[in-house]
């Protein structure tokens, strides 16, 4: 920066003599009177001194001085990080007098037409910041235990940019968060896949947190951008936990049907067998339990009516004493559903 300051002291004046200003070098500085600037948020600062002390002292006839001095200062700002990286930061400079009080010197901003009184290089470009404009200037008197002192302020109020954390936050986290959600499209039968995309997720949102806090400023309060990777973590973890459930709930559902299947076997009854011996003949019949009723149909390859046995004799079945005395036969046929016989020859 360039610093200048202009004062007038009535006992550097001259007459009759034809120059109007004098441009002198700045060793001459020790031998007037000059104001014992300095800025008091300064952290470090320092003179330009390639390919000399780059400073110049210029005097007018009626006593007005200025001098200009190229230097570069590092002053502290306070910043409110709870809402970065979308957060504006206000940042002063400040310029007062070191030994003399507001009695005996009282600074001012210079007021030149058409200018400001703090003029920046357009083409200066900061790599995370914009500076915004205009600036605002102030004057005060700051009271301290020596006494009054005035000072001056600029301030300069920098809205940050969002390029570098869109690439390296925004973009992968939100990439991230979308892989995560592949997994409700995969098979919830396929879980070397999904338990593998799930925990790679999990683990690659883990190091972008890590990456991300390791270069922000050591703060104690939550910021903006550790909310959304903290909300971005839930996401993921919450894609492989809702796997976890899915594939516990089904596991108890098919337990539940094999359970079921195993209580319908034990309690379903054996079915009757009847067997009838006539002669060379076996005749089989398995009757089934319950009421209902279907007859065997010829594709079955035996008629109800006509048995025949191997040596192409007709089968008689004897009847039963007890049909002809009137009670129920040995077989009802009308209560079978299927009936199956066994010719064998002896």
């Amino acid at each position: 920066m360039y610093l200048r300051q202009t004062w007038v002291d009535p006992r550097l004046t001259w007459r009759n003599v034809p120059i109007d200003e004098i441009t002198i070098s700045v060793d001459y500085m020790k031998h007037i009177w000059v104001p014992d600037t300095f800025f008091p948020n300064e952290k470090k600062s320092f003179f330009h001194m390639a390919t000399t002390h780059n400073s110049f002292l210029r005097i007018t006839n009626k006593g007005r001085i200025t001098t200009s001095q190229r230097l570069t200062v590092t002053a502290s700002c306070g910043m409110d990080l709870h809402y970065f990286p979308l957060d504006t930061q206000t940042c002063s400079l400040e310029i007062e007098s070191y030994g003399y009080s507001a009695e005996d010197i009282v600074l001012h901003w210079a007021i030149i037409p058409g200018k400001e009184p703090v003029v920046v290089d357009n083409q200066t470009e900061l790599p995370t910041f914009a500076l915004k404009q205009p600036l605002k200037y102030d004057r005060t008197i700051e009271s301290l235990t020596t006494g009054d002192y005035s000072r001056l302020s600029c301030k300069f109020e920098f809205q940050r940019t969002l390029g570098f954390y869109w690439i390296q936050i925004y973009q992968p986290s939100i990439l991230i968060v979308v892989i995560s959600w592949v997994t409700f499209w995969i098979n919830r039968d396929s879980a070397p896949a999904r338990v593998t995309l799930g925990i790679m997720t999990v683990l690659t949102m883990t190091t972008l947190m890590s990456t991300t806090n390791r270069q922000m400023p050591k703060v104690s309060y939550v910021k903006a951008v550790d909310i959304y990777l903290v909300v971005c973590y839930v996401m993921v973890f919450a894609a492989l936990l809702e796997y976890a459930v899915v594939s516990y709930s089904n596991k108890k559902k098919q337990d539940i049907n094999k359970k079921k299947q195993v209580v319908v076997k034990s309690t379903r009854p054996e079915t009757p067998v009847t067997q009838m011996t006539s002669g060379h003949s076996t005749l089989t019949h398995r009757k089934p339990m319950g009421n209902s009723v279907t007859t065997s149909s010829p594709s079955d390859g035996i008629s109800l009516l006509n048995l025949t046995s191997h040596n192409s004799n007709p089968l008689s079945i004897p009847e039963d004493p007890r049909t002809t005395s009137g009670d129920a036969p040995l077989i009802d046929e009308s209560e079978f559903t299927r009936l199956n016989f066994m010719i064998s020859r002896k």
